[in-house]
């Protein structure tokens, strides 16, 4: 970001860092060395390796997935693991580094459909949405303060999350820093110092 303050027939370009302000942020499942079209993702650490850094999230007890009932992308993450395939009341889980006040979900749903609910970080239920029956492929918006986590259950293998949108400033502090709620990080006081000088010199110039 860059202040520009005119004196006298010039102008003086002040440069300095802010903190990154949150915005709704979309990740792909899909990474460059997904071995085929069913993998459990606990069972190689890199994968969330790779969330954590990219994304901001953390995917537990499901497993990747390329199916063409998915009409989405035809690539996800569905509840479980490949052995839980058609065993009922299993969760998979998605955690949130830095909370963020909503989730919009794009689902691939088959059988008997699923339920999609969202948490804080006390395990306080906010919102939560079911899915029909049979196949259903959408979105909706999961919101209601601010989540720390979403669970997706029903018959394993057969509630998918096709893809999520969030709010995410790109750095997984524990903070999204324009999220209502959370700190925002103030102007060093160094910072306000120097422009205050800046500005005096500007001032005195002009006079001169």
């Amino acid at each position: 970001m860059s202040i520009k303050i005119p004196a006298a027939g010039f102008a003086l370009t002040l440069a300095f860092s802010l903190p990154a302000l949150s915005a709704t942020f979309t990740p792909t499942f899909d990474t460059p060395s997904f071995p085929g079209t069913q993998f459990n993702v606990e069972s190689d650490p890199a994968y969330n390796d790779f969330y954590r850094v990219n994304f901001g999230i953390e995917v537990l007890n499901s497993y990747l997935y390329i199916d063409p009932r998915d009409t989405l992308d035809g690539i996800g993450i569905a509840n479980g693991t490949t052995a839980d395939l058609g065993t009922f009341g299993i969760s998979g889980r998605i955690n949130f580094l830095d909370q963020t006040d909503f989730v919009e979900v794009d689902y691939a749903s088959i059988f008997d459909g699923g339920t999609y609910s969202a948490y804080t970080a006390t395990g306080a239920l906010l919102d939560s949405f079911t899915s029909g029956t049979g196949t259903n492929n959408g979105s909706f918006r999961l919101d209601g303060g601010l989540i720390a986590y979403i669970t997706f259950s029903g018959q394993g293998g057969a509630v998918g999350v096709s893809g999520l949108t969030y709010n995410y400033d790109g750095v997984t502090d524990g903070v999204n820093d324009d999220i209502e709620g959370t700190p925002v990080v103030p102007l060093p006081a160094s910072g306000i110092m120097l422009l205050a000088a800046i500005g005096g010199m500007a001032a005195a110039r002009g006079r001169r």
